[in-house]
């Protein structure tokens, strides 16, 4: 929390002015809507029927042609794509240079050949009843005939964890550039 006060009073100003254009357009966008909800119909038609990929990310209930659906999936991309701009900017002022975060990869069972946990994170009992709790409700758990999801993660989970030695433990993978690179905090 201390460094989201900090961020916060050292570049308040950036921040509304930034906010202020974001918001501007969205409010476009949704003003776009009436113009669009006729053709839209056909678009959620097309999302739906694409078979399993539609129930697996809930595109088969999601109606573009609502203002919620248009909202969401427009103004959603033009919030992303704001917010990743604004973390880019080299004319805010701030006390550090501007930067990304380091990329980082987390474990997939698809892509275990050439994984290597660089950064074991802790994840506390309750944490992981939640995720327990949260991950049973996407299809790819329940729905999924193909390969154990629920079971292989809740072990990678503890076989991390007796890694790290804790309870339970996700990890991450960076580019082998950045793991050679030393950082100063």
């Amino acid at each position: 929390m201390t460094i989201f006060k900090h961020e916060v009073r050292s570049g308040l100003t950036g921040c509304v002015l930034w906010s202020a254009v974001i918001g501007g357009l969205m409010a476009l966008c949704v003003s776009m809507y009436p113009s669009m909800s006729g053709s839209m119909d056909d678009f959620s038609a097309m999302f739906a029927n694409m078979g399993d990929f539609s129930a697996a990310f809930g595109l088969d209930k999601l109606e573009f042609g609502s203002i919620m659906g248009f909202y969401g999936t427009e103004c959603g991309n033009i919030l992303g794509l704001g917010g990743a701009f604004y973390a880019a900017l080299p004319a805010v002022r701030r006390e550090l240079p501007h930067h990304f975060a380091p990329l980082r990869f987390a474990e997939n069972w698809e892509d275990a050949v050439d994984y290597k946990p660089f950064e074991y994170l802790e994840v506390s009992e309750e944490g992981f009843a939640l995720w327990q709790k949260a991950v049973q409700t996407h299809w790819f758990v329940t729905g999924s005939a193909s390969f154990p999801y629920f079971e292989y993660y809740s072990h990678l989970k503890r076989l991390r964890g007796i890694e790290a030695r804790r309870p339970y433990a996700e990890t991450y993978m960076r580019l082998p550039e950045e793991v050679r690179l030393i950082g100063g905090l």
